[in-house]
């Protein structure tokens, strides 16, 4: 686990590392700027991604020297053998590195491969880079991601790559006469070469575009899933939606925030059967998070599973990041001041997730037949429960085995 601490008098940053025992969660590591300037004011932190064990951290006004002031760096971190231990492999810059680039503004990681986001690179049009660490442990741009012609603005304000599919996001864009209605461009790469990154045809937009509203402002993928997130419109009331596509070229499933102005897809996150949307504004809105569970209410529907809500109404900013994996959701609350520290320290929440059941759909059987069906969840822990079952059957609640005779009355198909 792993939060960022912004160190709001300083604006140096830090990155704190966590570990599970049992039911708690325990301080393992902070991580601060690898500079040797004290007063460094790079936002170490401004942007996090970790698979496996490789953590990258985002520095967006991290500066070489003094021509390329907050042209921004990314810190990559790597996990000592049998150990718990987060050790700096490199630092990456990009290779046309400009001042007020905002290189690291975001930053994703998938194997060994990272992409990071300079939102502001070349008068606010935006940059998005891809690096690639060799069989030796060395780290190197393989790519810069073009748009083509297009005329982007903040191309690389958001991304996330997964295996052989990057999404960058470009949410103040603005196309078809309408200012900041936003983007997503959509590269991919053949199995057979790492480097080869090409964009695939026209970017995403919004199915129905608004002036303001910001399509790309947070983006995720996973597998042939992309969930895309746009912002309320400020000067009418309006409520945030997230664009979830089950594959590209395919309509998606619209999923719209319940509040006006409640800041519904300031952030999000997929993993496998779950997706959360955080819902955060600067006002006094409260703050939550929504996770939504692939196939509920039907066939790649995304049905609302649970709304996950700050213990205070405090307007700390709950739900401005957001991480999910099987078992767990993270939410952070960024102006969260608790008992004892210093006022808007920031916090995060963690919720454990039930598991999600692969259903079983039209098992034919006949008078008779033994039936043995192995039913597997999605997350862990693995406790299974079922209702509806035929006569003459049961399920292990451990291993989630329905086996039995079927009776004469309930022979054919079922669910």
């Amino acid at each position: 686990l792993m939060l960022r601490a912004d160190v709001s008098q300083m604006r140096t940053g830090a990155v704190n590392l966590f570990t599970r025992s049992g039911n708690n969660w325990i301080p393992l590591q902070q991580l601060v700027p690898p500079v040797s300037d004290a007063d460094d004011l790079g936002l170490f932190g401004r942007s996090l991604a970790i698979d496996g064990d490789t953590l990258v951290v985002g520095a967006t006004q991290e500066e070489e020297n003094d021509a390329t002031f907050n042209a921004g760096a990314v810190h990559v971190y790597r996990r000592a053998s049998n150990s718990n231990h987060w050790d700096l492999e490199a630092t990456l810059r990009a290779s046309d590195a400009a001042a007020g680039a905002n290189f690291g503004y975001a930053v994703d990681v998938s194997g060994s491969t990272i992409a990071v986001g300079a939102r502001f690179h070349g008068a606010d049009r935006g940059a998005a880079y891809v690096f690639q660490r060799s069989n030796s442990g060395i780290w190197s741009e393989s790519s810069r991601l073009d748009p083509g012609l297009r005329q982007t603005r903040s191309f690389g304000a958001a991304l996330a790559i997964d295996q052989q599919t990057i999404l960058v996001g470009a949410p103040e864009e603005d196309h078809s006469g309408i200012n900041s209605a936003g983007a997503v461009y959509v590269f991919t790469r053949p199995t057979n070469d790492v480097n080869a990154w090409s964009l695939e045809g026209a970017p995403l937009i919004s199915p129905t575009p608004r002036v303001d509203e910001q399509f790309g402002y947070a983006v995720d993928v996973d597998g042939t899933t992309v969930a895309i997130s746009t912002l309320p419109v400020s000067n009418v009331p309006t409520n945030g939606q997230v664009f979830v596509y089950p594959t590209l070229g395919a309509p998606p499933v619209t999923l719209v925030g319940d509040t006006l102005q409640a800041g519904f897809g300031r952030s999000l996150a997929i993993s496998s059967q779950n997706l959360i949307v955080g819902a955060a504004n600067p006002s006094s809105v409260l703050g939550e998070a929504i996770i939504y569970g692939r196939d509920v209410g039907g066939n790649e529907n995304w049905g609302r599973v649970s709304r996950l809500s700050p213990v205070s109404a405090a307007a700390d900013l709950f739900g401005w990041d957001v991480a999910i994996t099987d078992r767990l959701a993270i939410v952070g609350a960024p102006r969260r001041t608790l008992a004892g520290e210093p006022p808007e320290t920031g916090a995060g929440f963690l919720f454990g997730l039930p598991p999600v059941i692969l259903d079983f759909d039209d098992v034919s059987t006949a008078e008779g037949d033994p039936i043995a069906i192995q039913t597997m969840a999605e997350n862990e822990p693995r406790l299974y429960q079922a209702s509806g079952l035929p006569a003459g059957t049961s399920i292990d609640l451990e291993s989630g085995l329905i086996s039995g005779t079927i009776l004469p009355a309930l022979s054919g198909p079922w669910t």
